[in-house]
């Protein structure tokens, strides 16, 4: 049964390490989008189909950022439920 345990809790830290790691990466395309969204040039005429790829991007980005954060959260309460379970 211990052993059990161990093997849950190993399988649901790693379930959170790749759900932190999907985070960051999220998180550092955003700041690439929001760097392109702040350069000025971006907004002129000859840029206008750059704009709509980044503001499309970023769109995207946002919903799979909210996606992640949501399994993020499941998955520490789950572990966080199997960690409480032992103490008892």
């Amino acid at each position: 049964e211990e052993a059990e345990r161990r093997d849950r809790l190993g399988a649901l830290r790693a379930e959170v390490a790749r759900c932190e790691a999907r985070l960051a990466e999220l998180e550092r395309r955003g700041q690439e989008s929001e760097t392109g969204l702040a350069n000025p040039d971006i907004y002129g005429e000859q840029a206008k189909q750059r704009l709509q790829e980044l503001l499309k991007h970023q769109t995207q980005l946002r919903r799979d950022l909210q996606a992640s954060e949501d399994a993020w959260v499941a998955a520490s309460e789950r572990l966080d439920a199997e960690l409480a379970a032992g103490d008892n």
